[in-house]
């Protein structure tokens, strides 16, 4: 058993390294079975007028939260169309990337289907988003 010291500790240790994060939206739905089998490739990165994906994500503290898990969750994630070049465009969830230190270049780090996905007709709409992070290995 992890106690809460070690699952806040470890939390933290994901923030720092979410420091280094680019969260990104796709604009396809991947088609493996599993989503544990997905990779960078499977994805089609949106690319609607405005859009750039967000890095530099200042997590806070994390906190031990009703279910006795480690969590925090990011600030406000904000995507908006400036522009009507390559509308209309569904976007159906983000993904993270990451530098991996060890060479290789960019890897997945996570992705995250939306529960509908969104539709971007005009200019100024939005994609806001808040990404959550969640110690969902701990067992009490």
């Amino acid at each position: 058993m992890v106690p809460e010291f070690g699952r806040l500790l470890a939390m933290r240790v994901v923030i720092a390294a979410a420091q280094n994060l680019q969260v990104h939206l796709f604009k396809n739905d991947p088609t493996p079975p599993d989503d544990k089998d997905v990779v960078i490739a499977d994805l089609d990165e949106a690319d609607f007028d405005g859009y750039d994906p967000i890095d530099s994500i200042a997590f806070p503290t994390p906190a031990i939260n009703g279910d006795d898990a480690a969590e925090t969750l990011s600030p406000t994630l904000t995507w908006e169309t400036t522009g009507t070049g390559e509308l209309p465009q569904t976007i159906y969830g983000m993904y993270a990337t990451i530098n991996d230190p060890a060479g290789g270049g960019n890897k997945l780090f996570w992705f995250e289907r939306f529960d509908a996905p969104v539709s971007l007709v005009g200019t100024g709409e939005q994609v806001v988003k808040k990404l959550k992070l969640l110690d969902t290995n701990y067992q009490p």
